[in-house]
Order: C-alpha cells, then sequence, then structure tokens
C-alpha cells in the first residue's frame, strides 16, 4: 500500500485539478455532440428551514423590550441623579445588570435557534 502512495494521497482520492480537468473534458464533449449535453448544476449545500413559532416571537420580542427599557431607564438614572443615594445606585446597577443579560439572552435565544 506504501507504493501506491503518491504525495500523500491515495490515486483514488480526487484533487481539484482533476475535478476541473473532469467539467472540461465534460464540456468539449458536450460541444461535439449537442444532442449529449450534459447540463450542469451548482452543488451548494442545501439550506436548513428555520421555523419561528409564535411561542419563540413572543418570548424574543418581550426579552428585546425588556432589555431596550432597562437600558433606557439606566441611562436615565445616570442623566436624573448626579450624586446618587445608595438605592438610587443599587437601582442602577440593577438595570445595568438587567440590559447586559438581556443582550445575552438574545443572542443565546437567536444561536440557540439556528442550530
Amino acid at each position: 500500500m506504501a507504493g501506491n502512495r503518491r504525495k500523500g494521497k491515495l490515486p483514488s482520492e480526487p484533487t481539484w485539478t482533476d475535478l476541473r480537468l473532469s467539467d472540461i473534458r465534460r464540456v468539449l464533449k458536450s460541444l461535439e455532440d449537442p444532442q449529449k449535453a450534459t447540463v450542469f448544476q451548482s452543488e451548494a449545500p442545501a439550506r436548513t428551514t428555520v421555523v419561528v413559532t409564535p411561542t419563540f416571537k413572543m418570548i424574543f420580542f418581550t426579552v428585546v423590550a425588556l432589555t431596550v427599557l432597562a437600558g433606557l431607564a439606566q441611562v436615565g438614572l445616570a442623566v436624573m441623579y448626579e450624586n446618587p443615594t445608595i438605592n438610587q445606585q443599587a437601582v442602577f446597577e440593577g438595570m445595568g445588570f438587567a440590559w447586559k443579560s438581556g443582550i445575552g439572552a438574545i443572542f443565546g435565544l437567536l444561536t440557540g435557534k439556528v442550530t
């Protein structure tokens, strides 16, 4: 078996050059005899269909809305209070955690739906 190897490849293993030459040969044959012309189709990978259910839409848009509201609330709190109290600071940090978690949830929902 070692004598059959050529540059690390088995003889039965096709290379890109072999595939291109075979395509050229088929085209030339079809030009010689138009009755036996071969129709070439692209070998694009099959697309997978992602089904989006109404429940997923509801959950996704709820998460997006809560994320946007938490982000706007944090910006609003930052503008309203120059010297916040301890409780106001805790609410500000809670809103920061909420919008950051919401961004993570959005990406998690989208990647979970695609795979």
